[in-house]
């Protein structure tokens, strides 16, 4: 399919050949335009009295009734051929879409417990194989390629005995695989690997079915083609409009240039539209304007090969140690400016957008934040952070930190791990919160500076930004909370929940993702 961007003015497709109809229109529409000037010249040059064999007014109303007829007939023709166009990319979807579904909810229904973990991992190894094969063999049946050798997730450790049965079979490879897999489903639930409810499990298997209804109903458009009769009355009245419209138009017209003209472009029209039937009407091709079955198989590979990804074993946990409360929820808009991926071509990076919308500063910032990422170790020895004595987690030793996992550090803090000279890691695949340095100092300055609760905020955010290790931005959550205690002003108390959520942020800009923030500040002070 071809994929274009029409422009402001719908003109920018024009000249593109790519999938035009015109070519082969013009191979009919130049030569009927000929036709008619050598039919003018030749009556001229043999003094044919075209008039007294044929009366102009008569034969122009006979004409528009004929040519009426015949855009009837175009016009039903490339209604039928759009209808089944957009039926079959939109059942293909569907079916993608529900199998998808299933195989998610599979994914998500395992068991979660440490000692089933290698059973757990062999299942979905294999569910993601029999997915990817199902859906290949969908699409093998359906399109109508030249080259249908799809791609596939490695399947060389399967038995392939009944994987050289399916390919020799008569029977219907689709139907088998999706046995194939309704039987390892169901078998995963009786042995453990899947703990969740029958009645629950049991959507996944109607998913399963809808997809195949789903698939059988795009076969369906392939098996029928467009009726015989119609099609061979449209070629046959085509062609005839071909050969009398130069006649009629000498006849009507009496012009050359007005006859050579009108011929060529009603000649063009008609041939054009039935092409265009023609091109659409059987969507499951090589065409350049059929429907990209193969990147439809592409993109469900990559969409197997992410749910197996250990990023999404747990949901991302909150980064705060305040309890939620439920009416400081709000919102805040964000954009998707810069995209990373998983295994391929999978979106899982997103910054926050402060604003409501992406501007040019916010796109300058995000250039510099990645090229800053790169530079992560230098940064942090320019803002001072690696003379401060950065520390891996809040209120944690170094020894500590290096006789306790990894992953414990990581979930205890948001704080990123930090190499051995003290400089912290980049972390490429970071989601940057909306905590910009820019909106933060605004607030701070705006806020109420002779009361208290300011004073000891600030202090506090101060001292999380610059000195983790000191554990002053580990307990300012719980100073905050003593101090909205103690006073009796909503407005003081409100003063104070605000600052206590800039100090998360602050907490969070100690990362390297937050220092580069904090430094980008200044570089990008111009843009905009």
């Amino acid at each position: 399919m071809i994929s274009y961007a029409a422009g402001k003015w719908q003109l920018s497709a024009i000249m593109r050949c790519t999938g035009s109809v015109f070519p082969r229109a013009l191979v009919f529409g130049i030569p009927a335009a000929i036709m008619a000037a050598m039919i003018h010249w030749g009556g001229r040059q043999l003094e044919i009295p075209f008039h007294e064999f044929f009366d102009a007014t008569a034969s122009g109303q006979i004409w528009v009734g004929y040519n009426f007829a015949l855009s009837f007939l175009l016009i039903f023709r490339t209604q039928n051929a759009y209808e089944r166009y957009w039926e079959g990319g939109l059942l293909l979807t569907r079916t993608s879409g529900y199998w998808r579904s299933a195989i998610s909810s599979c994914v998500a229904f395992c068991d979660h417990d440490p000692q089933k973990v290698a059973e757990v991992k062999a299942f979905q190894k294999r569910l993601m194989q029999l997915a990817s094969l199902l859906h290949c063999t969908m699409l093998q049946e359906v399109a109508d390629l030249k080259d249908e050798n799809f791609e596939v997730i490695d399947m060389s450790d399967l038995d392939q005995t009944k994987l050289r049965l399916l390919m020799l079979s008569g029977f219907d490879r689709c139907g088998m695989c999706m046995q194939w897999v309704q039987k390892l489903i169901s078998r995963a639930q009786l042995q453990g690997t899947i703990i969740a409810p029958a009645p629950i499990v049991s959507r996944c298997f109607q998913e399963l079915s809808q997809g195949l209804i789903a698939f059988h109903e795009a076969f369906r458009i392939r098996d029928i083609l467009f009726p015989f009769p119609y099609l061979q009355v449209v070629q046959c009245v085509l062609i005839l409009t071909t050969v009398l419209t130069p006649l009629v138009n000498v006849i009507v017209l009496n012009s050359a240039p007005a006859s050579v003209i009108m011929t060529f472009i009603s000649i063009t029209a008609f041939w054009s539209i039935n092409y265009i039937a023609a091109e659409i009407e059987m969507p499951f091709g090589d065409d350049p304007n059929d429907l990209p079955v193969r990147d439809m198989q592409d993109q469900f590979n990559d969409y197997l090969l992410m749910l197996v990804q250990p990023e999404l074993e747990e949901p991302p946990q909150s980064l705060s140690s305040v309890a939620a409360d439920p009416a400081d929820i709000h919102l805040v808009p964000f954009s998707f400016v810069e995209r990373t991926s998983i295994g391929r071509g999978v979106p899982i990076a997103m910054r926050a957008s402060t604003s409501g919308r992406v501007t040019r500063k916010e796109h300058a910032r995000a250039d510099a934040k990645k090229h800053l990422h790169q530079e992560a170790p230098d940064i942090a020895v320019q803002s001072g952070v690696a003379d401060k004595g950065l520390e891996p987690s809040h209120g944690t030793s170094n020894q500590d930190a290096q006789s306790r996992p990894a992953q414990s550090i990581e979930d205890e803090s948001p704080v990123a791990a930090v190499t051995a000279t003290g400089a912290p890691e980049p972390d490429p695949d970071r989601v940057d919160l909306p905590c910009d340095p820019d909106v933060q100092d605004s607030r701070l300055a705006g806020a109420d500076k002779g009361t208290p609760i300011d004073t000891d905020c600030r202090a506090l955010i101060s001292n999380s930004a610059t000195g983790p290790g000191s554990g002053a931005a580990r307990d300012a959550d719980d100073s905050v909370s003593e101090m909205i205690a103690s006073e009796g002003s909503t407005k003081e108390a409100e003063t104070a929940r605000v600052l206590a959520q800039e100090v998360a942020c602050r907490r969070a800009m100690v990362t390297p993702g937050g220092l580069m923030a904090k430094t980008l500040a200044d570089e990008t002070k111009q843009v905009g």
